[in-house]
Protein backbone atom coordinates (compact mmCIF):
# COMPACT_ATOMS: atom_id res chain seq x y z
CA UNK A 1 0.00 0.00 0.00
CA UNK A 2 1.24 3.49 -0.88
CA UNK A 3 2.23 5.45 2.27
CA UNK A 4 1.46 9.14 2.65
CA UNK A 5 4.60 11.30 2.86
CA UNK A 6 3.97 14.83 4.17
CA UNK A 7 7.40 16.00 2.97
CA UNK A 8 6.47 15.58 -0.69
CA UNK A 9 4.43 18.53 -1.95
CA UNK A 10 2.77 16.59 -4.75
CA UNK A 11 1.03 14.40 -2.20
CA UNK A 12 -0.40 17.31 -0.22
CA UNK A 13 -3.81 17.13 -1.88
CA UNK A 14 -6.60 14.54 -1.98
CA UNK A 15 -5.47 11.80 -4.35
CA UNK A 16 -8.00 10.68 -6.96
CA UNK A 17 -9.86 7.61 -5.60
CA UNK A 18 -8.65 7.27 -2.00
CA UNK A 19 -8.29 3.59 -1.20
CA UNK A 20 -8.90 3.50 2.53
CA UNK A 21 -9.47 5.43 5.75
CA UNK A 22 -5.73 5.62 6.47
CA UNK A 23 -5.04 7.66 3.31
CA UNK A 24 -8.07 9.88 3.94
CA UNK A 25 -7.01 10.58 7.54
CA UNK A 26 -3.46 11.29 6.42
CA UNK A 27 -4.66 13.88 3.91
CA UNK A 28 -7.04 15.64 6.34
CA UNK A 29 -4.42 15.97 9.04
CA UNK A 30 -1.73 17.53 6.89
CA UNK A 31 -1.45 21.37 6.93
CA UNK A 32 -3.16 21.95 3.58
CA UNK A 33 -6.06 19.68 4.42
CA UNK A 34 -6.63 21.39 7.77
CA UNK A 35 -6.49 24.84 6.13
CA UNK A 36 -9.08 23.91 3.52
CA UNK A 37 -11.37 22.42 6.17
CA UNK A 38 -11.15 25.61 8.24
CA UNK A 39 -11.93 27.71 5.16
CA UNK A 40 -15.04 25.64 4.41
CA UNK A 41 -16.22 26.00 8.01
CA UNK A 42 -15.69 29.76 7.83
CA UNK A 43 -17.66 30.07 4.58
CA UNK A 44 -20.47 28.02 6.05
CA UNK A 45 -20.61 30.19 9.17
CA UNK A 46 -20.63 33.37 7.08
CA UNK A 47 -23.41 31.92 4.93
CA UNK A 48 -25.58 31.06 7.94
CA UNK A 49 -25.07 34.52 9.40
CA UNK A 50 -25.71 36.25 6.07
CA UNK A 51 -28.81 34.17 5.41
CA UNK A 52 -30.25 35.10 8.79
CA UNK A 53 -29.46 38.76 8.24
CA UNK A 54 -30.86 38.72 4.68
CA UNK A 55 -34.10 37.17 5.77
CA UNK A 56 -34.54 39.67 8.54
CA UNK A 57 -34.02 42.53 6.03
CA UNK A 58 -36.37 41.20 3.36
CA UNK A 59 -39.38 43.16 2.20
CA UNK A 60 -42.57 41.61 0.86
CA UNK A 61 -44.87 43.28 -1.67
CA UNK A 62 -47.87 42.14 -3.73
CA UNK A 63 -49.11 43.04 -7.18
CA UNK A 64 -52.42 42.01 -8.78
CA UNK A 65 -52.95 41.54 -12.53
CA UNK A 66 -56.27 40.88 -14.28
CA UNK A 67 -57.57 39.99 -17.74
CA UNK A 68 -61.01 39.36 -19.25
CA UNK A 69 -62.22 37.67 -22.45
CA UNK A 70 -65.60 36.59 -23.81
CA UNK A 71 -65.93 32.81 -24.10
CA UNK A 72 -68.37 30.74 -26.16
CA UNK A 73 -69.78 27.19 -26.09
CA UNK A 74 -67.30 24.60 -27.31
CA UNK A 75 -64.26 26.67 -26.35
CA UNK A 76 -61.49 25.28 -24.12
CA UNK A 77 -59.50 27.30 -21.63
CA UNK A 78 -55.85 26.27 -21.24
CA UNK A 79 -54.25 27.24 -17.93
CA UNK A 80 -50.45 27.04 -17.84
CA UNK A 81 -48.87 27.97 -14.52
CA UNK A 82 -45.72 27.25 -12.50
CA UNK A 83 -45.38 27.43 -8.73
CA UNK A 84 -48.88 28.83 -8.38
CA UNK A 85 -52.05 28.10 -6.47
CA UNK A 86 -54.82 27.91 -9.07
CA UNK A 87 -58.47 28.44 -8.15
CA UNK A 88 -61.13 28.14 -10.87
CA UNK A 89 -64.86 28.47 -10.35
CA UNK A 90 -67.82 28.38 -12.69
CA UNK A 91 -70.20 31.33 -12.80
CA UNK A 92 -73.44 32.23 -14.59
CA UNK A 93 -71.64 34.49 -17.07
CA UNK A 94 -70.12 34.26 -20.54
CA UNK A 95 -66.78 35.90 -19.77
CA UNK A 96 -63.49 34.45 -18.57
CA UNK A 97 -62.10 36.65 -15.82
CA UNK A 98 -58.56 35.94 -14.62
CA UNK A 99 -56.83 37.58 -11.68
CA UNK A 100 -53.29 36.78 -10.54
CA UNK A 101 -51.79 38.00 -7.26
CA UNK A 102 -48.00 37.85 -7.17
CA UNK A 103 -46.21 38.13 -3.83
CA UNK A 104 -42.51 38.97 -4.02
CA UNK A 105 -40.13 38.71 -1.08
CA UNK A 106 -36.67 40.22 -1.72
CA UNK A 107 -33.53 41.14 0.13
CA UNK A 108 -32.79 43.93 -2.39
CA UNK A 109 -35.73 46.36 -2.66
CA UNK A 110 -34.58 47.70 -6.04
CA UNK A 111 -35.65 44.40 -7.61
CA UNK A 112 -39.36 44.87 -6.80
CA UNK A 113 -40.29 47.58 -9.30
CA UNK A 114 -38.25 46.00 -12.07
CA UNK A 115 -39.72 42.55 -11.45
CA UNK A 116 -43.36 43.67 -11.32
CA UNK A 117 -42.97 45.84 -14.43
CA UNK A 118 -41.80 42.82 -16.41
CA UNK A 119 -44.57 40.51 -15.14
CA UNK A 120 -47.69 39.94 -17.26
CA UNK A 121 -50.90 37.99 -16.90
CA UNK A 122 -51.77 36.80 -20.41
CA UNK A 123 -55.25 35.74 -21.57
CA UNK A 124 -55.00 35.10 -25.30
CA UNK A 125 -56.62 33.08 -28.12
CA UNK A 126 -55.06 29.63 -28.26
CA UNK A 127 -55.93 26.56 -30.35
CA UNK A 128 -59.74 26.20 -30.21
CA UNK A 129 -60.12 28.48 -27.22
CA UNK A 130 -58.00 30.59 -24.89
CA UNK A 131 -54.85 30.34 -22.81
CA UNK A 132 -54.09 32.03 -19.50
CA UNK A 133 -50.54 32.13 -18.18
CA UNK A 134 -48.25 34.33 -16.14
CA UNK A 135 -45.04 35.62 -17.69
CA UNK A 136 -42.40 36.96 -15.33
CA UNK A 137 -38.61 37.45 -15.28
CA UNK A 138 -38.21 34.85 -12.55
CA UNK A 139 -36.56 32.28 -14.78
CA UNK A 140 -34.17 34.86 -16.20
CA UNK A 141 -33.20 35.93 -12.70
CA UNK A 142 -32.66 32.32 -11.74
CA UNK A 143 -30.48 31.65 -14.78
CA UNK A 144 -28.48 34.81 -14.10
CA UNK A 145 -28.02 33.87 -10.45
CA UNK A 146 -27.00 30.38 -11.47
CA UNK A 147 -23.79 31.37 -13.23
CA UNK A 148 -20.69 30.10 -11.51
CA UNK A 149 -19.05 32.48 -9.03
CA UNK A 150 -22.12 34.77 -8.88
CA UNK A 151 -24.18 31.93 -7.40
CA UNK A 152 -21.45 31.21 -4.84
CA UNK A 153 -21.27 34.90 -3.89
CA UNK A 154 -25.05 35.07 -3.54
CA UNK A 155 -25.06 31.99 -1.34
CA UNK A 156 -22.31 33.35 0.90
CA UNK A 157 -23.24 37.02 1.20
CA UNK A 158 -27.01 37.03 0.61
CA UNK A 159 -27.98 33.62 1.99
CA UNK A 160 -30.13 33.04 -1.13
CA UNK A 161 -28.95 32.09 -4.60
CA UNK A 162 -31.93 33.80 -6.25
CA UNK A 163 -32.02 36.84 -4.05
CA UNK A 164 -35.82 36.63 -3.90
CA UNK A 165 -38.82 34.33 -3.44
CA UNK A 166 -42.10 34.46 -5.33
CA UNK A 167 -45.61 33.14 -4.64
CA UNK A 168 -48.55 33.32 -7.05
CA UNK A 169 -52.28 32.81 -6.70
CA UNK A 170 -54.38 32.65 -9.87
CA UNK A 171 -58.16 32.99 -9.62
CA UNK A 172 -60.23 32.41 -12.73
CA UNK A 173 -63.99 32.79 -13.10
CA UNK A 174 -65.33 30.93 -16.12
CA UNK A 175 -68.77 30.18 -17.59
CA UNK A 176 -70.23 27.19 -15.79
CA UNK A 177 -70.13 25.21 -19.06
CA UNK A 178 -66.41 25.50 -19.80
CA UNK A 179 -63.89 22.83 -20.79
CA UNK A 180 -60.49 23.18 -19.13
CA UNK A 181 -56.91 21.97 -19.59
CA UNK A 182 -54.83 22.89 -16.53
CA UNK A 183 -51.06 22.44 -16.21
CA UNK A 184 -49.36 23.46 -12.99
CA UNK A 185 -46.32 22.59 -10.90
CA UNK A 186 -45.56 23.04 -7.22
CA UNK A 187 -48.89 24.54 -6.29
CA UNK A 188 -52.47 23.63 -5.37
CA UNK A 189 -55.39 23.44 -7.79
CA UNK A 190 -59.04 23.96 -6.80
CA UNK A 191 -61.90 23.52 -9.26
CA UNK A 192 -65.51 24.31 -8.35
CA UNK A 193 -68.83 24.26 -10.24
CA UNK A 194 -67.44 23.78 -13.76
CA UNK A 195 -69.13 21.55 -16.33
CA UNK A 196 -67.18 20.26 -19.31
CA UNK A 197 -64.22 18.16 -20.38
CA UNK A 198 -61.76 18.77 -17.54
CA UNK A 199 -58.06 17.89 -17.62
CA UNK A 200 -55.68 18.62 -14.76
CA UNK A 201 -51.95 17.88 -14.83
CA UNK A 202 -50.41 19.00 -11.55
CA UNK A 203 -47.16 18.26 -9.75
CA UNK A 204 -46.51 18.40 -6.01
CA UNK A 205 -49.65 20.21 -4.99
CA UNK A 206 -53.05 19.43 -3.51
CA UNK A 207 -55.94 19.11 -6.01
CA UNK A 208 -59.61 19.58 -5.11
CA UNK A 209 -62.47 19.16 -7.61
CA UNK A 210 -66.03 19.59 -6.32
CA UNK A 211 -69.54 20.14 -7.64
CA UNK A 212 -68.50 19.66 -11.26
CA UNK A 213 -69.92 17.77 -14.24
CA UNK A 214 -68.66 16.28 -17.51
CA UNK A 215 -65.49 14.21 -17.62
CA UNK A 216 -62.38 14.48 -15.47
CA UNK A 217 -58.81 13.36 -16.20
CA UNK A 218 -56.68 14.26 -13.18
CA UNK A 219 -52.94 13.68 -12.89
CA UNK A 220 -50.98 14.60 -9.79
CA UNK A 221 -48.14 13.36 -7.59
CA UNK A 222 -46.66 13.73 -4.12
CA UNK A 223 -49.80 15.39 -2.72
CA UNK A 224 -53.47 14.63 -2.21
CA UNK A 225 -56.20 14.60 -4.89
CA UNK A 226 -59.86 14.88 -3.87
CA UNK A 227 -62.98 14.74 -6.03
CA UNK A 228 -66.43 15.31 -4.54
CA UNK A 229 -69.90 15.47 -6.09
CA UNK A 230 -68.91 14.92 -9.72
CA UNK A 231 -71.34 13.87 -12.45
CA UNK A 232 -69.51 11.97 -15.16
CA UNK A 233 -66.54 9.67 -15.71
CA UNK A 234 -63.47 10.26 -13.51
CA UNK A 235 -59.88 9.12 -14.05
CA UNK A 236 -57.32 9.91 -11.33
CA UNK A 237 -53.60 9.12 -11.45
CA UNK A 238 -51.75 10.23 -8.34
CA UNK A 239 -48.29 8.82 -7.73
CA UNK A 240 -47.32 8.90 -4.05
CA UNK A 241 -50.41 10.91 -3.22
CA UNK A 242 -53.62 10.18 -1.33
CA UNK A 243 -56.89 9.99 -3.30
CA UNK A 244 -60.45 10.68 -2.14
CA UNK A 245 -63.45 10.13 -4.43
CA UNK A 246 -66.95 10.74 -3.07
CA UNK A 247 -70.41 11.17 -4.60
CA UNK A 248 -69.40 10.34 -8.17
CA UNK A 249 -72.15 9.66 -10.74
CA UNK A 250 -70.16 7.74 -13.31
CA UNK A 251 -67.35 5.25 -13.72
CA UNK A 252 -64.20 5.92 -11.69
CA UNK A 253 -60.65 4.73 -12.31
CA UNK A 254 -57.88 5.46 -9.78
CA UNK A 255 -54.16 4.77 -9.96
CA UNK A 256 -51.87 5.64 -7.08
CA UNK A 257 -49.03 4.41 -4.90
CA UNK A 258 -47.96 4.41 -1.26
CA UNK A 259 -50.81 6.62 -0.02
CA UNK A 260 -54.42 5.91 1.03
CA UNK A 261 -57.39 5.70 -1.34
CA UNK A 262 -60.83 6.53 0.07
CA UNK A 263 -64.13 6.27 -1.82
CA UNK A 264 -67.83 6.65 -1.08
CA UNK A 265 -71.05 6.64 -3.15
CA UNK A 266 -69.81 5.71 -6.61
CA UNK A 267 -72.73 5.38 -9.04
CA UNK A 268 -70.96 3.29 -11.67
CA UNK A 269 -67.99 0.95 -11.85
CA UNK A 270 -64.88 1.54 -9.72
CA UNK A 271 -61.35 0.42 -10.62
CA UNK A 272 -58.44 1.03 -8.24
CA UNK A 273 -54.87 0.13 -9.14
CA UNK A 274 -52.80 0.95 -6.09
CA UNK A 275 -49.23 0.00 -5.30
CA UNK A 276 -48.83 -0.38 -1.52
CA UNK A 277 -51.98 1.67 -1.04
CA UNK A 278 -54.37 1.48 1.91
CA UNK A 279 -57.79 1.21 0.21
CA UNK A 280 -61.15 1.67 1.94
CA UNK A 281 -64.64 2.74 1.02
CA UNK A 282 -68.32 2.01 0.74
CA UNK A 283 -71.11 2.33 -1.77
CA UNK A 284 -70.35 1.25 -5.35
CA UNK A 285 -73.44 0.63 -7.46
CA UNK A 286 -71.60 -1.23 -10.24
CA UNK A 287 -68.62 -3.57 -10.38
CA UNK A 288 -65.54 -2.92 -8.25
CA UNK A 289 -61.96 -3.98 -9.11
CA UNK A 290 -59.15 -3.34 -6.62
CA UNK A 291 -55.44 -4.12 -6.84
CA UNK A 292 -52.94 -3.25 -4.12
CA UNK A 293 -50.17 -4.69 -1.97
CA UNK A 294 -49.03 -4.82 1.66
CA UNK A 295 -51.71 -2.44 2.99
CA UNK A 296 -55.29 -3.12 4.17
CA UNK A 297 -58.22 -3.25 1.74
CA UNK A 298 -61.70 -2.64 3.16
CA UNK A 299 -64.81 -2.55 0.95
CA UNK A 300 -68.51 -2.44 1.83
CA UNK A 301 -71.72 -2.05 -0.13
CA UNK A 302 -70.99 -3.13 -3.71
CA UNK A 303 -73.96 -3.56 -6.04
CA UNK A 304 -72.10 -5.51 -8.72
CA UNK A 305 -69.17 -7.89 -8.84
CA UNK A 306 -66.16 -7.38 -6.55
CA UNK A 307 -62.64 -8.45 -7.53
CA UNK A 308 -59.67 -7.91 -5.19
CA UNK A 309 -56.05 -8.74 -5.91
CA UNK A 310 -54.11 -7.81 -2.81
CA UNK A 311 -50.61 -9.14 -2.33
CA UNK A 312 -50.06 -9.54 1.43
CA UNK A 313 -53.09 -7.35 2.18
CA UNK A 314 -55.53 -7.58 5.07
CA UNK A 315 -58.87 -7.82 3.23
CA UNK A 316 -62.26 -6.97 4.74
CA UNK A 317 -65.43 -7.17 2.61
CA UNK A 318 -69.12 -6.86 3.43
CA UNK A 319 -72.41 -6.35 1.63
CA UNK A 320 -71.69 -7.39 -1.97
CA UNK A 321 -74.75 -8.24 -4.06
CA UNK A 322 -73.02 -10.27 -6.76
CA UNK A 323 -69.91 -12.43 -7.14
CA UNK A 324 -66.77 -11.88 -5.05
CA UNK A 325 -63.26 -12.95 -6.09
CA UNK A 326 -60.36 -12.33 -3.69
CA UNK A 327 -56.69 -13.16 -4.00
CA UNK A 328 -54.23 -12.32 -1.26
CA UNK A 329 -51.50 -13.85 0.89
CA UNK A 330 -50.17 -14.02 4.45
CA UNK A 331 -52.80 -11.68 5.90
CA UNK A 332 -56.36 -12.29 7.18
CA UNK A 333 -59.33 -12.24 4.80
CA UNK A 334 -62.85 -11.63 6.09
CA UNK A 335 -66.02 -11.61 3.98
CA UNK A 336 -69.57 -11.01 5.22
CA UNK A 337 -72.82 -11.08 3.23
CA UNK A 338 -72.28 -12.00 -0.43
CA UNK A 339 -75.27 -12.20 -2.76
CA UNK A 340 -73.45 -14.27 -5.39
CA UNK A 341 -70.66 -16.83 -5.47
CA UNK A 342 -67.46 -16.43 -3.43
CA UNK A 343 -63.94 -17.42 -4.51
CA UNK A 344 -60.97 -16.84 -2.22
CA UNK A 345 -57.37 -17.74 -2.98
CA UNK A 346 -55.42 -16.83 0.12
CA UNK A 347 -51.93 -18.21 0.41
CA UNK A 348 -51.23 -18.66 4.13
CA UNK A 349 -54.18 -16.41 4.94
CA UNK A 350 -56.66 -16.87 7.76
CA UNK A 351 -60.09 -16.84 6.08
CA UNK A 352 -63.49 -16.03 7.58
CA UNK A 353 -66.60 -16.09 5.37
CA UNK A 354 -70.16 -15.57 6.60
CA UNK A 355 -73.44 -15.58 4.65
CA UNK A 356 -72.76 -16.50 1.03
CA UNK A 357 -75.89 -16.85 -1.09
CA UNK A 358 -74.37 -19.15 -3.73
CA UNK A 359 -71.31 -21.40 -4.09
CA UNK A 360 -68.10 -20.76 -2.15
CA UNK A 361 -64.58 -21.91 -3.06
CA UNK A 362 -61.77 -21.21 -0.59
CA UNK A 363 -58.06 -22.02 -0.88
CA UNK A 364 -55.46 -21.27 1.76
CA UNK A 365 -52.73 -22.88 3.83
CA UNK A 366 -51.41 -23.02 7.40
CA UNK A 367 -54.04 -20.68 8.82
CA UNK A 368 -57.61 -21.18 10.00
CA UNK A 369 -60.62 -21.26 7.67
CA UNK A 370 -64.09 -20.53 9.06
CA UNK A 371 -67.21 -20.58 6.85
CA UNK A 372 -70.87 -20.14 7.84
CA UNK A 373 -74.19 -20.00 5.98
CA UNK A 374 -73.42 -20.97 2.40
CA UNK A 375 -76.46 -21.21 0.14
CA UNK A 376 -74.76 -23.32 -2.52
CA UNK A 377 -71.84 -25.78 -2.76
CA UNK A 378 -68.76 -25.32 -0.56
CA UNK A 379 -65.24 -26.34 -1.61
CA UNK A 380 -62.28 -25.84 0.75
CA UNK A 381 -58.66 -26.62 -0.11
CA UNK A 382 -56.63 -25.80 2.97
CA UNK A 383 -53.25 -27.41 3.48
CA UNK A 384 -52.55 -27.62 7.23
CA UNK A 385 -55.57 -25.43 7.98
CA UNK A 386 -57.90 -25.71 10.92
CA UNK A 387 -61.33 -25.74 9.28
CA UNK A 388 -64.71 -24.84 10.77
CA UNK A 389 -67.86 -25.13 8.62
CA UNK A 390 -71.44 -24.47 9.64
CA UNK A 391 -74.75 -24.36 7.78
CA UNK A 392 -74.08 -25.29 4.16
CA UNK A 393 -77.24 -25.75 2.15
CA UNK A 394 -75.80 -28.05 -0.53
CA UNK A 395 -72.69 -30.25 -0.82
CA UNK A 396 -69.40 -29.58 0.99
CA UNK A 397 -65.89 -30.79 0.12
CA UNK A 398 -62.90 -30.22 2.43
CA UNK A 399 -59.21 -30.98 1.90
CA UNK A 400 -56.78 -30.31 4.75
CA UNK A 401 -54.09 -31.86 6.94
CA UNK A 402 -52.76 -31.90 10.49
CA UNK A 403 -55.40 -29.59 11.95
CA UNK A 404 -58.93 -30.20 13.25
CA UNK A 405 -61.91 -30.14 10.86
CA UNK A 406 -65.32 -29.31 12.34
CA UNK A 407 -68.50 -29.49 10.26
CA UNK A 408 -72.05 -28.70 11.43
CA UNK A 409 -75.22 -28.88 9.34
CA UNK A 410 -74.52 -29.71 5.71
CA UNK A 411 -77.70 -30.11 3.70
CA UNK A 412 -76.11 -32.16 0.89
CA UNK A 413 -73.26 -34.63 0.83
CA UNK A 414 -69.95 -34.20 2.68
CA UNK A 415 -66.51 -35.22 1.46
CA UNK A 416 -63.42 -34.81 3.65
CA UNK A 417 -59.82 -35.66 2.85
CA UNK A 418 -57.91 -34.95 6.04
CA UNK A 419 -54.53 -36.51 6.60
CA UNK A 420 -53.71 -36.50 10.32
CA UNK A 421 -56.81 -34.40 11.02
CA UNK A 422 -59.38 -34.87 13.73
CA UNK A 423 -62.73 -34.81 11.91
CA UNK A 424 -65.82 -33.84 13.91
CA UNK A 425 -69.12 -33.84 12.00
CA UNK A 426 -72.61 -33.09 13.31
CA UNK A 427 -75.50 -33.04 10.86
CA UNK A 428 -75.26 -34.13 7.20
CA UNK A 429 -78.33 -34.54 5.00
CA UNK A 430 -76.56 -36.51 2.25
CA UNK A 431 -73.78 -39.05 1.94
CA UNK A 432 -70.53 -38.82 3.94
CA UNK A 433 -67.11 -39.77 2.51
CA UNK A 434 -64.07 -39.32 4.76
CA UNK A 435 -60.40 -40.21 4.33
CA UNK A 436 -58.29 -39.82 7.46
CA UNK A 437 -55.19 -40.96 9.32
CA UNK A 438 -54.04 -41.08 12.95
CA UNK A 439 -56.80 -38.87 14.37
CA UNK A 440 -60.40 -39.24 15.53
CA UNK A 441 -63.34 -39.34 13.16
CA UNK A 442 -66.60 -38.56 14.98
CA UNK A 443 -69.89 -38.48 13.03
CA UNK A 444 -73.30 -37.52 14.41
CA UNK A 445 -76.74 -37.02 12.89
CA UNK A 446 -76.09 -38.31 9.38
CA UNK A 447 -78.88 -39.21 6.94
CA UNK A 448 -77.09 -40.84 4.02
CA UNK A 449 -74.53 -43.49 3.20
CA UNK A 450 -71.27 -43.34 5.19
CA UNK A 451 -67.78 -44.16 3.94
CA UNK A 452 -64.83 -43.74 6.34
CA UNK A 453 -61.37 -44.95 5.39
CA UNK A 454 -58.88 -44.39 8.19
CA UNK A 455 -55.28 -45.33 8.84
CA UNK A 456 -54.90 -45.76 12.60
CA UNK A 457 -57.97 -43.58 13.07
CA UNK A 458 -60.49 -44.15 15.89
CA UNK A 459 -64.02 -43.96 14.42
CA UNK A 460 -67.27 -43.12 16.22
CA UNK A 461 -70.65 -42.95 14.45
CA UNK A 462 -73.83 -42.18 16.44
CA UNK A 463 -77.24 -40.49 16.38
CA UNK A 464 -77.91 -41.61 12.80
CA UNK A 465 -81.13 -39.92 11.74
CA UNK A 466 -81.72 -42.10 8.70
CA UNK A 467 -80.20 -45.19 7.11
CA UNK A 468 -81.28 -45.03 3.45
CA UNK A 469 -82.65 -48.20 1.90
CA UNK A 470 -80.08 -49.54 -0.54
CA UNK A 471 -77.39 -47.37 1.05
CA UNK A 472 -74.22 -48.47 2.82
CA UNK A 473 -72.06 -47.81 5.87
CA UNK A 474 -68.39 -48.70 5.52
CA UNK A 475 -66.10 -47.99 8.48
CA UNK A 476 -62.54 -49.17 7.77
CA UNK A 477 -59.44 -48.41 9.85
CA UNK A 478 -56.40 -50.06 11.46
CA UNK A 479 -55.21 -50.54 15.07
CA UNK A 480 -57.88 -48.28 16.54
CA UNK A 481 -61.43 -48.93 17.83
CA UNK A 482 -64.62 -48.44 15.85
CA UNK A 483 -67.90 -47.57 17.57
CA UNK A 484 -71.15 -47.70 15.60
CA UNK A 485 -74.48 -46.80 17.21
CA UNK A 486 -77.61 -47.76 15.25
CA UNK A 487 -81.28 -46.99 15.83
CA UNK A 488 -83.12 -49.97 17.23
CA UNK A 489 -85.52 -49.78 14.29
CA UNK A 490 -82.80 -49.72 11.62
CA UNK A 491 -82.98 -52.22 8.77
CA UNK A 492 -79.33 -53.24 8.12
CA UNK A 493 -77.12 -56.17 7.29
CA UNK A 494 -73.91 -55.95 9.33
CA UNK A 495 -70.56 -57.61 8.80
CA UNK A 496 -67.87 -56.82 11.40
CA UNK A 497 -64.26 -58.07 11.49
CA UNK A 498 -61.29 -57.33 13.74
CA UNK A 499 -57.78 -58.73 13.55
CA UNK A 500 -56.56 -58.30 17.11
CA UNK A 501 -59.37 -56.72 19.11
CA UNK A 502 -62.72 -57.70 20.51
CA UNK A 503 -66.26 -57.27 19.22
CA UNK A 504 -69.00 -56.09 21.59
CA UNK A 505 -72.62 -55.83 20.41
CA UNK A 506 -75.95 -54.75 21.88
CA UNK A 507 -77.56 -56.78 19.08
CA UNK A 508 -77.68 -60.59 18.79
CA UNK A 509 -74.92 -61.73 16.41
CA UNK A 510 -73.59 -64.97 14.98
CA UNK A 511 -70.05 -65.96 14.06
CA UNK A 512 -68.96 -66.33 10.46
CA UNK A 513 -67.41 -69.70 11.37
CA UNK A 514 -65.86 -71.43 14.38
CA UNK A 515 -62.32 -70.64 13.30
CA UNK A 516 -62.81 -66.85 13.57
CA UNK A 517 -62.84 -67.12 17.39
CA UNK A 518 -65.17 -64.14 17.71
CA UNK A 519 -63.11 -61.91 15.39
CA UNK A 520 -65.77 -61.76 12.68
CA UNK A 521 -69.53 -61.56 13.17
CA UNK A 522 -72.67 -60.98 11.19
CA UNK A 523 -76.11 -59.73 12.12
CA UNK A 524 -79.25 -58.67 10.35
CA UNK A 525 -81.82 -56.18 11.60
CA UNK A 526 -85.15 -55.97 9.81
CA UNK A 527 -85.41 -57.07 6.24
CA UNK A 528 -83.24 -55.89 3.38
CA UNK A 529 -81.94 -52.45 4.29
CA UNK A 530 -78.47 -50.95 4.13
CA UNK A 531 -75.26 -52.96 4.05
CA UNK A 532 -72.88 -52.23 6.94
CA UNK A 533 -69.20 -53.23 6.94
CA UNK A 534 -66.85 -52.59 9.89
CA UNK A 535 -63.16 -53.56 9.78
CA UNK A 536 -60.24 -52.74 12.08
CA UNK A 537 -57.30 -54.23 13.92
CA UNK A 538 -58.73 -52.92 17.20
CA UNK A 539 -61.97 -53.28 19.09
CA UNK A 540 -65.45 -53.00 17.56
CA UNK A 541 -68.48 -51.79 19.50
CA UNK A 542 -71.99 -52.09 18.04
CA UNK A 543 -74.46 -50.09 20.13
CA UNK A 544 -78.23 -49.77 20.10
CA UNK A 545 -79.77 -46.29 20.36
Amino acid sequence: MKTYNPNKSETNRIPHGLKNHTELSAWFFNPRGISLLLLLLLLFSVNVFAESAAKSNRITERQTYSQRAASAPGKTLYVEMYQANVIISGESQNDIVAEATVELSVARPELVKDFFSQTQLVLEPYRQGFRVTLRSPKERYERRADQGIRRLVNLIFEGDADGFSMATELRVHVPSNQSLVIENKYGDVTLDNVNGALQIDNTSGEVMVKDCEGSLDLKNNYAGAEVRNFKGAVVISNSSGAVTAMDISGNVRIENSYKPVRFEKITGNLTIDGQSSDVSGTGVSGDCFITSSYKPISVAGVGGKLTINGQSCIVTVSGVRQEVLIESSYQPIRVDSVGGALTINGQSSAVTANVVAKDATIRSSYQSISVQQVGGILNIDGSSCEVTVRDVKKDASILSSYKTIRVDNVGGSLKVDGGSCSVLVDGVGGNVDIINSYKYVVLKRTAGSIEVRGDSSPIEVSQITKVPAGGSINLITTYKPVTLALPASAAVQISARTQYGKIRSDFPVYLNNDEDDGKAVKLELGTGGAVVRVETSGDIILRKE
